[in-house]
């Protein structure tokens, strides 16, 4: 018999969108309607109705506004904890908002014409409601039906960037569809031109004619929101133009300056103004193939391929980059140095790394952030991403924290023909979770963790200290400081400090997924430090009483199983293991009066005695309690699955090994 004949729940790296993370088993599937009457066909089975501003007719539920809040409502059609797909539309919309709830709590919210979808697990109460808030207009095509998927809702609310397949360092996009209406210039239609100096003939390009101001434009984007843009050029002279979302220069365009020849202008904006608009003072030439679309970033879960191979869940706690520029270099302090930024290609696989040359007078040859403001006794993680452009084998670069009126942090990294290794010189103060990652393209990702001893500090960057009077060089790009006692993945800052929010990932209202009877919960983990702090994923109903809780104890390289049952502790076993910064699969296995506790292959700790929990109805990557949740689980997953049924000895070794 195989495994996945009894697992009810797989997630691993795969598919995902903004807010969730899909499970691959089981299929997400969808129960009848529960609504009666959802199409508002009669003047009936809604409670509310004919008060408080509420009318049926015409085929709509429709409201006044004049009262400020007041319902309609199905009362007994849901269970609480289960998950529920709401569907509803809005139309007629004058002013205010209206609101579905399954059970009260928590609430979609409507405030424009549209159809909206909303999946909501059901608490406190049985009742389905539709809850008007001062809203003036109607409502229609109302569906609830139960919701069965393993899909993980996921919440970070900021960016964060991954490793991608190709090796690359750059954020977890999600693309939406293209909003360039006729991009490819086949008709004279939709764009706006100016009057002169641009012709669209319906061959496939807009050409643009020098000596005079001409632009073309569309009304597509949405003030604030992030967008993917690129068109392709074949021009033969220029001297200035744009392409962006505003009429005037700002951080909203793509500068055309200087461009020549044929090529694709790209990247990301953020809109300024509903106007896409590509202008030009002086050139001559053709554009084609506008692209528009909008990106999303916050919220969007991490598959990530740190070191090749498999790709795993990241998941972080949240940190700040203080340095304010990491991959402007040339705004440091410049020490017998000469810095060019965008010189070439960086990690993220974009010309944005800054190459460093030594002016050849002294070893004292450096970069250096200056006045860093940190707080005594504290942990902070210095990082950056180094390449060697010309230093001879033996050269040492280094970098440094110095503390003012404290300690000089330093770590020394030694450049030989296989790259680059941990130097014994230049090795000063106390460093805790040193790392030298190879990120190709001869890049290493350098760092360690250090325990301030002041409120002010200075992060070096030194060229090249073996050979003090050379003109040698190196590339920088990335360079981050964080509160915290080990280095987590790059935030970019471009001008001011950036905060990445913790990751979350969980999922209520799935009791018909998860046997409180008996069952399994696996997954394949790594801790990112060990740093004695709880970390743990879990099965449970949502509060301490009842949960089973596995993951990172508070002593050195321990991986603890806890269970709770009706507020009674049913299983508690700690396990050393040699270094939970490498994977491990684990997995618990539970049914009254038999639990056991697998690690890589080895049955590690059982028990003949205890009750299971009950209710379990949530899984997530923290201690299991909505209400005060934390133990939140930072690491690399690969794989997460529970199971239905306590599995055999030989399936958790097949399972575990």
């Amino acid at each position: 018999m195989s495994l996945l004949d009894d697992v009810s729940i797989v997630v691993t790296p795969n598919a995902y969108k903004a807010g969730t993370l899909y499970g691959v088993i089981p299929t997400a599937t969808e129960g009848s309607d529960l609504v009666t009457n959802g199409g508002f066909d009669t003047d009936s089975d809604w409670s509310g109705s004919g008060s408080n501003g509420w009318t049926i007719s015409g085929g709509k539920a429709s409201n006044d506004g004049t009262v400020g809040s007041n319902n309609l409502s199905q009362s007994g059609i849901l269970l609480v904890d289960k998950r529920y797909k709401i569907e509803i539309t809005v139309s007629n919309y004058v002013s205010g908002n209206v609101e579905v709830s399954a059970g009260a709590t928590p609430r979609g919210t409507m405030t424009a014409n549209g159809t909206y979808t909303f999946y909501q697990t059901c608490t406190p109460s049985t009742t389905f409601y539709i809850i008007a808030n001062s809203f003036d207009g109607s409502v229609d095509n109302v569906s609830v039906k139960e919701w069965t998927a393993s899909d993980m809702d996921f919440t970070r609310a900021t960016a964060g960037t991954r490793v991608d397949e190709n090796g690359l360092v750059n954020y977890a996009d999600v693309l939406g569809s293209e909003l360039v209406t006729n991009g490819g210039f086949t008709a004279d239609a939709v764009w706006v031109k100016s009057p002169s100096g641009v012709t669209i003939d319906g061959s496939g390009f807009a050409y643009f004619t020098s000596g005079q101001d001409t632009y073309v434009f569309q009304s597509i984007m949405t003030i604030g929101k992030q967008y993917s843009i690129s068109l392709d050029y074949n021009i033969t002279s220029i001297s200035s133009g744009y392409f962006g979302s505003n009429f005037g220069s700002g951080n909203a365009i793509l500068s055309m300056a200087g461009l020549s020849g044929s090529g694709t202008l790209s990247g990301i904006i953020t809109a300024t103004n509903s106007i896409l608009i590509i202008r030009s003072s002086t050139f001559d030439g053709t554009i084609t193939n506008v692209s528009v679309k909008e990106v999303t970033r916050n919220n969007v879960p991490r598959i990530d391929y740190t070191g090749g191979g498999c790709p795993h869940i990241l998941a972080e706690p949240q940190r700040t980059n203080l340095v304010t520029y990491s991959e402007e270099i040339s705004q440091y302090i410049e020490t017998n140095t000469t810095v060019i930024d965008n010189n070439t290609t960086s990690p993220d696989g974009t010309v944005n790394a800054s190459k460093i040359t030594k002016d050849g007078i002294s070893a004292n040859d450096r970069v250096m952030v200056d006045n860093l403001v940190i707080s005594n006794t504290t942990n902070y993680s210095l990082s950056a991403f180094i390449k060697n452009d010309d230093i001879v084998n033996g050269g040492v670069s280094t970098i440094a924290a110095r503390v003012t009126g404290g300690t000089l942090f330093r770590r020394g990294y030694e450049w030989s023909g296989s790259g680059l290794s941990f130097s014994t010189s230049y090795a000063n103060g106390t460093r805790t979770n040193e790392i030298l990652e190879d990120y190709g393209n001869g890049w290493w990702r350098v760092g360690f963790s250090f325990t301030s001893d002041g409120t002010e500090a200075d992060i070096e960057i030194d060229i090249d200290r073996e050979n003090g009077t050379d003109t040698t060089a190196i590339f920088l790009w990335g360079t981050q400081v964080e509160a915290g006692s080990y280095p987590t993945s790059y935030i970019p800052t471009s001008g001011s400090t950036v905060t990445r929010n913790q990751d979350q990932f969980t999922r209520d209202g799935i009791a018909s997924l998860i046997n409180s009877t008996e069952g399994v919960l696996f997954a394949e983990i790594s801790a990112l430090s060990d740093d004695n702090t709880g970390r743990y994923y879990s099965l449970s109903d949502g509060t301490s009483s009842n949960r089973i809780r596995i993951g990172y104890s508070f002593t050195d390289n321990t991986i603890r199983a806890l269970v709770i049952s009706q507020g009674n502790t049913a299983f508690d076993y700690t396990h050393t293991t040699s270094d939970i910064k490498l994977f491990s699969k684990v997995a618990f296995s539970y049914k009254q009066d038999d639990f056991s506790f697998w690690i890589d292959g080895v049955e590690v700790h059982s028990d003949t005695s205890g009750n299971t929990p009950t209710a379990l109805s949530r899984l997530s990557f923290d201690d299991g309690k909505i209400s005060g949740t934390g133990g939140y689980f930072y690491g690399k997953v690969k794989q997460l699955q529970v199971y239905d049924t306590a599995l055999t000895d030989a399936q958790l070794i097949s399972l575990t090994s």
